[in-house]
């Protein structure tokens, strides 16, 4: 039906015929006195040139259309790079506010214990994931004062002691270290023990508790009161679980730490103190106004 659109002939012709038709409506415009011809292209020509300008109208408006996109899109893409500039400025605001809240409870803890004990605080800067509940690296070192076997806590309890120094940093053995050993007692009950750590570096172990002495789930484990290494009285943990191996002399139990030692962030260092055992030793030389400050080693 459409195949004369096919053919070349009648584009031509429609090409001339069109082109005829401006060209007389170009000339006639000026002229009132028009021929009978001309007055029928101009009525033919003037539909077509209101098609022509309402067409040029709509592909102005679509053209403001597509610039208005693009200005719109320019702005969004604005607006959502300032909103992840906000938000990523927002979530160092809120790591601030975590961090000086830690800070502070820390330093509360330090200047409330001042009379007993002498700590520098520090911030874990490294970790290894071989290594992670045997040691930590802190950021202090023998340029503050710090030394091997030093102590180290933080308000919940015990983490661990220096064991490696530099001048600018320390490598701290964790409690949950499987070599590790800390002289400890059940606080409420006064019994004995060694804590080590296990496999897992999660839980403890209160080993070598006498097969006899009363030891209950729930139980707080603090340091011994013996020990040459640790401050008396720093809580270690909470009695989970107790073991007992039949035709044993000793009991196990198991100890969750007071510190979550897979979050340690901020610790304190403690480079002296003073220890309630060699207090009760000066007591029984009858010397009871004495109280020796321990130097760590």
């Amino acid at each position: 039906m459409f195949r004369f659109l096919k053919n070349r002939y009648f584009w031509i012709m429609f090409v001339v015929i069109v082109v005829s038709l401006i060209a007389v409506n170009q000339t006639s415009a000026e002229r009132d006195d028009l021929t009978i011809a001309e007055e029928m292209v101009r009525k033919a020509y003037t539909p077509l040139q209101r098609g022509v300008s309402i067409f040029r109208g709509h592909l102005k408006n679509l053209e403001l259309f597509f610039v208005g996109k693009q200005k719109l899109m320019a702005e969004v893409k604005r607006l959502e790079e300032e909103l992840a500039a906000l938000q990523l400025e927002n979530q160092g605001l809120r790591e601030y506010r975590y961090e000086s809240r830690r800070l502070k409870e820390l330093l509360e803890f330090r200047d409330h214990n001042l009379t007993n004990m002498r700590m520098i605080p520090a911030q874990v800067i490294a970790r290894n994931p071989n290594t992670w509940y045997s040691t930590v690296t802190i950021d202090q070192g023998s340029d503050k004062g710090i030394s091997r076997n030093m102590p180290v806590i933080t308000p919940k309890g015990l983490v661990g002691r220096v064991t490696s120094v530099s001048s600018d940093h320390a490598v701290v053995t964790l409690i949950s270290d499987r070599e590790a050993a800390v002289g400890a007692m059940v606080q409420e009950t006064r019994v004995p023990g060694i804590i080590v750590g296990t496999v897992n570096g999660k839980h403890l172990k209160l080993s070598q508790i006498p097969f006899y002495s009363e030891v209950h789930e729930g139980n707080r484990v603090v340091t011994s009161r013996f020990s040459e290494l640790y401050p008396a009285g720093i809580l270690i943990g909470t009695i989970a679980e107790i073991h007992t191996e039949a035709e044993a002399l000793t009991k196990t139990a198991t100890v969750i730490p007071a510190v979550d030692l897979d979050q340690i962030e901020e610790v304190l260092v403690v480079t002296n103190y003073i220890n309630p055992a060699f207090e009760w030793g000066t007591l029984e030389t009858g010397n009871p106004e004495s109280v020796n400050e321990v130097p760590v080693p």
